[in-house]
């Protein structure tokens, strides 16, 4: 079965499903036959050619048809992020990072934890494998972020800015490098620290090209680590955690469907040519956001 992680394209097979007995019909401009259980907000920012599409799913009945855990999904797509990927410039990219932390920061108000009443611990924990490109996002970005756990010990607290999170990361690895589940490590890690926020960064797979290495997903359910391409492990949740998670992530890969694929058995995927350099920039645009909100929440 094909698979997809970004609830925005689970949406559309809805509404693809929905409208089939509608043809000849004139267009509609809104979704008029709602789904139970699933509100969904877009938004245009025109000047920075950014689309914003924010799904709630509020009830049971919403989980089942979307197939998504009940919370609030925010998908910020940049399409040209992808066509022009060496033109897009400092200033395009900064830009996106600034909506990231926008939305970064509305995610964090819904889960109702007020980053200002004290220095709060954020644990950022980078999924995936560092050696496959297309599986690089989580640990890469965590390499790029402002890591501040230790300064609250060396530092006066009139000499910090004010309102800087205590920032903890790590990039675990993937259970064929180190045995264990990575669910589990962190977990230690966790009661070790008790931070109030947990963050977990991904590589996602999606239905369409056009979403690759353009969409970014943020969620304040957490994530199960390699569900859209059917390697089901331990789900990074507040359920599992005890402790609220948002997850963050952008497709890289799309299913093939193929001869090849079906003289192996097994599904196969793609990821775009320029993965390397798509991979280069979107480091740089998410880190970028992440470190502007945490150092300013």
């Amino acid at each position: 079965m094909n698979r997809t992680d970004l609830a925005v394209e689970l949406n559309e097979g809805l509404q693809k499903a929905s409208n089939r007995h509608k043809m000849g019909i004139a267009k509609v401009e809104k979704q008029n036959d709602k789904t139970p259980g699933i509100e969904v907000e877009k938004e245009h920012l025109q000047k920075e050619d950014i689309y914003l599409t924010t799904i709630r799913v509020t009830s049971k009945e919403g989980e089942r048809a979307l197939g998504k855990p009940m919370g609030e999904y925010i998908t910020i797509e940049v399409p040209r992020l992808q066509k022009e990927i060496y033109y897009m410039g400092e200033e395009g990219r900064e830009k996106v990072s600034d909506c990231l932390c926008a939305q970064l920061e509305k995610l964090v108000k819904g889960k109702q934890i007020d980053m200002q009443t004290k220095a709060k611990k954020i644990l950022i924990v980078g999924l995936g494998n560092r050696k496959i490109t297309s599986d690089s996002l989580g640990p890469k970005v965590v390499d790029q972020l402002m890591a501040t756990g230790h300064l609250h010990k060396i530092m006066p607290e009139n000499e910090l800015p004010f309102g800087m999170c205590d920032v903890f990361t790590i990039a675990p690895g993937v259970m064929a490098q180190t045995g264990m589940e990575t669910v589990a490590i962190v977990k230690g890690i966790v009661a070790e620290l008790a931070p109030d926020l947990i963050c977990v960064i991904d590589a996602l797979k999606a239905w369409e090209t056009k979403r690759l290495g353009t969409t970014i997903q943020i969620a304040d359910t957490g994530i199960a680590p390699g569900s859209g391409v059917g390697n089901h492990r331990n789900a990074f949740d507040e359920a599992s955690l005890g402790v609220p998670v948002l997850a963050l992530g952008v497709p890289t890969v799309i299913e093939a469907k193929s001869m090849l694929e079906e003289k192996l058995g097994e599904a196969l995927y793609v990821t775009p040519g320029n993965i390397d350099e798509l991979m280069e920039r979107l480091v740089q645009v998410i880190a970028g956001g992440m470190n502007r909100y945490l150092l300013n929440a």
